[in-house]
């Protein structure tokens, strides 16, 4: 039964290789037939059509990878739960049940938010480069208010509060950046892998 079955499977294959290339032969003017020019059987003799150009479909353009998207749920959820400590800091919130619920209940609405943002998909490149933006904007506000914590004095120093503060504003500046550049050149996502790479490895040398 198994030998059946592959003898089956041999006879199908043939007869599709044989079906497809009986219209590219007859496309080409005839194939290996009785040839009155030669006397014989052979490809006919003398100037023969030849295919046009075929178009090379470009690869740059269509809609965002699975991983690229993927890397813009994880920054969004961190961006969420970053926006929900900041809020507990500038409220004020001391009960640690209470505290728990703004990060949770804005770390599951980055996601859905962008769930709705790539309705239809995104074009590639622009998840990667929203993810970069928020990303280097974090960075960079805890950078500056690493900076601002080593030169003040402990009476003007920021604090906890002064560095939630400064990480959200930065990733909100940086993601929105990222996304005007996403949509207007639609940069390649290893770009923006690299850039956001890059930035992190400068941002923990220089707080050495």
């Amino acid at each position: 039964m198994r030998r059946l079955r592959l003898c089956l499977a041999a006879l199908s294959t043939a007869a599709l290789t044989l079906l497809a290339a009986s219209p590219a032969s007859a496309q080409l003017g005839g194939g290996f037939g009785w040839n009155p020019q030669t006397g014989g059987y052979g490809a006919p003799v003398g100037p023969q059509p030849y295919p046009g150009p075929t178009s090379v479909p470009n690869s740059s353009g269509g809609q965002s990878s699975d991983l690229e998207i993927g890397t813009l749920y994880g920054a969004s959820a961190a961006y969420g739960v970053g926006v929900g400590i900041w809020f507990d800091a500038e409220v004020g919130v001391k009960d640690p049940a209470l505290a728990f619920i703004a990060p949770a209940v804005l770390g599951v609405g980055g996601p859905v938010g962008v769930y709705f943002l790539d309705q239809p998909h995104m074009r590639r490149g622009v998840p990667g480069a929203i993810s970069a933006g928020l990303s280097l904007g974090a960075m960079e506000g805890a950078n500056i208010w690493l900076f601002q914590f080593t030169r003040a004095s402990s009476a003007d120093a920021w604090g906890g509060r002064g560095l939630a503060r400064s990480m959200v504003l930065g990733a909100t500046v940086g993601g929105a950046g990222g996304a005007v550049l996403g949509f207007l050149q639609e940069p390649s996502p290893k770009l923006s892998l690299f850039v956001g790479s890059g930035g992190a490895w400068g941002s923990l040398i220089g707080s050495m």
